[in-house]
């Protein structure tokens, strides 16, 4: 069945420009229709606005150039009969996107003295096996451990059956939400693209309630949870008090549950790489920053990031524009500037979440190796680029390259 929405393509297939060149958006539909034609940054600023009567396969263009770094939306709505929009979006020199705001003079101290409280609760670390979610090649672990204000933080772990030497260990964490299940761990090998390979997996969780594996419970037990926190995103839950805030806690935590695992007698400590998105970029900028067994990170659009009080920040929700200077300790690009080991960072450009702008001063900002993947269509499943990621975390794991 043919679609009946407008398509929006650009005349070059990098979708990249520089700092005063003409993007080019050609504008088209299956049938004569009307269309709103909107250019806007990032930051949702309409630059300008468009009604076009479309012809049948006939291309209108739309003309702009961003007079500084950072990206151009043409987003493109039907004037009737559907309310969906399809978009497409330009770079403008993205490295050089600045962060303008300063770090907070108490940064480091701050985080010395989290980390240096932590460092006075026991672990009491907890391994327990869960049958059921083993396979052929892999035993399936709940662990544990104890954390600040009194709270636990959970996780899951897969160990290789047969061990004959240390073998690596991928941590990674679940995008924004209810966190993961038991289940999400074998979907994660497989999109990592060690599915059975002799390498051990924690994947954290950053609520301080334990997961179940049923599907439809966890998310009930999420909107619970949300309900209590008067739907705001928990990232901004305490924020007031930052040395008391749900993020300080998930984030201690999921250092906590790293280094337990990580003393493992299985582990090899030479061979320890973070690889997550979204929620779990914004992660590996906090626990590469703060812990140094890690050898090498995949860092997936990271949205947490350049917190300035003008920024969108997941979109642009609201609740974020409340304790700015609060918020300046959790901003991914300082924590990014104090990494030194091997980064892949990747730009998700159609990202509402993560938007494509916050991203890229982590770029700028990390210290040590570092490469970047961009996906201008949001398409990284299938890719060469996903081959591209999943090689490069082979070789960092030590791994023969399939």
């Amino acid at each position: 069945m043919m679609s009946d929405l407008p398509v929006v393509t650009i005349d070059r297939p990098s979708h990249r420009y520089g700092v005063g060149e003409d993007a080019v958006f050609r504008i088209s539909a299956p049938c004569d229709m009307t269309v709103d034609a909107v250019l806007m940054g990032d930051d949702r600023q309409v630059l300008s606005r468009h009604q076009l009567a479309l012809q049948k396969d006939v291309a209108t263009e739309l003309n702009y150039a961003l007079q500084k770094p950072g990206f151009l939306r043409c987003a493109v709505t039907a004037a009737s009969g559907t309310d969906k929009t399809v978009q497409c979006i330009a770079a403008f020199d993205p490295e050089q996107i600045p962060c303008i705001h300063p770090e907070r003079e108490d940064f480091s101290v701050f985080w010395e003295n989290a980390v240096s409280g932590l460092r006075q609760i026991p672990a009491d670390f907890k391994m327990t096996p869960e049958p059921v979610m083993a396979i052929h090649d892999f035993d399936f672990y709940r662990v544990s451990a104890s954390n600040i204000n009194g709270s636990r933080i959970y996780g899951y772990l897969s160990i290789p059956k047969k061990i004959y030497v240390p073998v690596p260990l991928v941590v990674t964490l679940g995008d924004y939400g209810p966190g993961f299940n038991a289940a999400s761990m074998w979907t994660h090998r497989e999109f990592l693209g060690i599915w059975q390979d002799p390498v051990c997996t924690l994947c954290l969780n950053v609520h301080d309630f334990e997961q179940v594996n049923s599907v439809a419970d966890r998310k009930r037990n999420y909107e619970t949870f949300c309900e209590k926190n008067n739907n705001y995103h928990y990232y901004m839950s305490g924020m007031e008090h930052p040395e008391r805030s749900y993020l300080l806690r998930a984030i201690l935590g999921c250092l906590r549950l790293t280094e337990s695992v990580a003393a493992l007698h299985c582990i090899d400590p030479r061979r320890i790489v973070w690889a997550g998105v979204g929620q779990g970029g914004d992660f590996g900028l906090y626990l590469c920053h703060l812990s140094d067994l890690f050898s090498a990170a995949i860092i997936g659009s990271p949205g947490y990031c350049k917190l300035d009080g003008v920024s969108p920040v997941f979109g642009g929700l609201p609740e974020f524009q409340k304790y700015t200077e609060e918020q300046r300790l959790f901003d991914g690009i300082f924590h990014a500037a104090r990494i030194r080991i091997p980064v892949l960072l990747t730009v998700n450009y159609t990202n509402e979440t993560a938007m494509p702008s916050v991203v890229y001063p982590v770029l700028r900002a990390l210290k040590g190796e570092r490469i970047v993947l961009e996906s201008p269509d949001g398409n990284f499943k299938g890719t060469g680029k996903e081959r591209m990621m999943r090689t490069w975390l082979r070789d960092r794991l030590g791994l023969y390259t399939k």
